[in-house]
């Protein structure tokens, strides 16, 4: 059907019986229009279009609209508009109070609904199964975005657990052969029930040189985890190496490597050691950068032309990449204490990539954490006793702890003197021994008084 009818009353029904006779009325219209250049149809309404009132041709001549809509017919035109503004109903049947505003397609008036007329059952059922597909179709995008976040989350997990399984490496960092420790008192030592201690080792590996123990750290986890306690063992402590005699703590790794250090220190708390992990100085500047670098604190400054480098570092924060992480905690010949100093140093470094590393900003971005992981794990070994999984459950039981639940010492020592061969030692302090390796054994760590937090 060609153009739009468009009804400016009330309209519902214009009562045309054939949409043949329709067709052939509208276009007389138009033709009537042309010669009298009438925009509208008059008050009589639309039968002035489809009535007796239009002239016909005469009989036996060719009609030329008839002509024209066999040339209209593929190709609908725009239909000048017609204005209806009587209200035109269907007798017996109330007029609505919405227009007609639905262009006429060639399924003719027929195919309008009519206002107020009710949709019939078919309709309706036509209708209910058009929302259901759309809610189906709702429900299979949403699961398919389901599945994509949780299959992409799975996937990345999936993936740092390679990681970690790929770089890490199992060594025996434990001694063989395990006698039970004894306390002072003649007692065994408890081998469970009082947390968990790790021994920490950070080798310092150089161009010609075989590796030195530079960082000595023992972590001790409580049974309840609510703090981290670390102590940190001067590598120029003087103690009593097991079938050495008496030499520099760091001298035991050099002698017999990680179980010998394990061994001497026992020894030295009458504590056991149920873990060993152990990196290099490598692994703390992968790990920083991997990070976006670190914000440490210095308690005091260095200028740049000590044996760490030419990095200068100023009293108070300071914000490191790598190499700068790096170059602070080697650091000790322009520091006040010395190897003392370092120890303090490396401390407040461990803290401050601990908490860089569990922070909302790294966890929140999958490129850090893959960094990251890929970086702590790559130089990592661990003892034969320590597997990934436990490591992770570890991890996991210490998601809470914050800033200041991480508690630091160093081992106790009475100053500083020389040794037979003239080397610069640090002289152990018995009495503030004993007290640590008391606070250890009995999980009291929170009780012992000579400990120091930095910002």
């Amino acid at each position: 059907m060609l153009g739009e009818v468009v009804a400016r009353g009330t309209v519902v029904d214009v009562g045309v019986p054939d949409e043949s006779e329709l067709l052939q009325g509208v276009e007389r219209a138009v033709d009537g229009r042309r010669r009298h250049r009438t925009g509208t149809v008059g008050r009589d309404g639309i039968h002035d279009v489809v009535g007796g009132r239009v002239p016909q041709p005469p009989d036996g001549g060719e009609d030329p609209l008839a002509l024209r809509r066999e040339a209209l017919a593929p190709s609908p035109q725009p239909l000048a508009q017609i204005a209806h503004p009587t209200n035109v109903s269907r007798p017996g049947t109330t007029a609505g109070t919405r227009p007609y505003t639905e262009p006429v397609q060639e399924a003719g008036v027929e195919g309008l609904h009519r206002v107020g007329d009710e949709p019939t059952p078919e309709e309706r059922t036509d209708e209910r199964r058009k929302d259901r597909r759309g809610v189906r179709r709702a429900l299979i995008v949403l699961a398919a975005l389901l599945l994509l976040l949780f299959g992409g989350v799975a996937s990345f997990v999936g993936y740092l657990g390679y990681t970690v399984n790929e770089n890490v490496t199992q060594a025996p960092l434990l001694p063989e052969i395990r006698p039970p420790v004894t306390a002072p008192d003649g007692e065994p030592v408890a081998e469970t029930g009082t947390g968990t201690n790790f021994l920490v080792i950070g080798a310092d590996t150089r161009p010609g040189d075989a590796g030195r123990s530079d960082v000595i750290v023992l972590v001790h986890i409580p049974e309840d985890p609510t703090a981290i306690q670390m102590i940190h063992f001067p590598r120029d402590l003087w103690v009593d190496i097991p079938g050495r005699g008496k030499d520099k703590i760091n001298a035991a790794f050099a002698y017999g490597r990680e179980p010998l250090l394990v061994e001497t220190i026992e020894n030295l708390l009458k504590i056991r050691i149920h873990h060993v992990a152990k990196t290099n100085f490598d692994g703390f500047e992968n790990m920083t950068d991997a990070v976006g670098g670190v914000r440490v604190y210095a308690e005091e400054s260095s200028n740049g032309t000590g044996n760490g480098g030419p990095v200068v570092i100023k009293e108070g924060w300071n914000d490191l990449n790598g190499a700068e992480a790096l170059s602070f905690v080697r650091e000790r010949y322009t520091l006040s204490e010395g190897d003392i100093s370092r120890g303090r140093r490396q401390l407040a470094f461990i803290k401050a990539l601990m908490l860089k590393a569990t922070s909302p900003e790294t966890i929140a971005n999958p490129i850090k954490i893959a960094k990251f992981t890929n970086a702590a794990t790559e130089n990592l070994v661990l003892d034969q006793d320590l597997s990934v999984g436990q490591l992770r459950d570890y991890a996991i039981s210490l998601r809470g702890i914050r800033a200041g639940d991480v508690v630091f010492a160093t081992a106790p020592f009475t100053g500083f003197g020389t040794s037979p061969g003239g080397a610069s030692i640090d002289i152990v302090d018995a009495k503030g021994m004993a007290d640590l390796g008391e606070a250890l054994r009995t999980d009291t760590m929170d009780d012992y008084g000579d400990v120091f937090v930095t910002p």
